[in-house]
């Protein structure tokens, strides 16, 4: 097996073990995805399974984006490649200063986990809008110097 195809059951894997399903009850714990399991995925592939991050930035060949967890940061790196941005590490750190730092593979986890959540719990709609141009502002009354 090639090492892009090892890497790409493993994101299956983690896909199928977060994914709902008349097999799958709430008791069973989500599987325990590595960071070594994102080495030289695609941006698409991991906001597939990660979701957008929280920062994203790109300079040169490459990027970092960050997210931001409950109980940790995941930083993914990217490196450009001949075949597009890849994946090169995903470090884990504490979101807080003086906090122990997390197991890699827990944060990773914990993010495939939130990503499945927010999916599964999208926001509110407001319940107000406007519909057409907004109000012009009030003059405001000037004070005499």
């Amino acid at each position: 097996m090639t090492p892009c195809a090892a890497l790409s059951l493993a994101l299956v894997t983690a896909l199928w073990a977060v994914a709902p399903g008349p097999a799958r009850s709430a008791a069973t714990p989500p599987a325990v995805v590595t960071p070594h399991a994102l080495e030289g995925e695609s941006p698409d592939a991991v906001r597939q399974l990660l979701g957008e991050p929280d920062v994203a930035h790109g300079e040169g060949g490459g990027a970092l984006w960050t997210y931001r967890l409950e109980s940790c940061a995941l930083l993914v790196a990217f490196r450009e490649t001949e075949r597009g941005l890849k994946v090169t590490s995903a470090i884990a750190g504490p979101r807080r200063r003086g906090q122990p730092d997390p197991s890699p593979a827990d944060c990773v986890s914990a993010a495939v986990v939130a990503h499945r959540q927010a999916a599964d719990h999208p926001p509110p709609l407001p319940r107000e809008t406007t519909i057409g141009p907004a109000a012009p502002p009030t003059p405001q009354p000037r004070e005499p110097r």
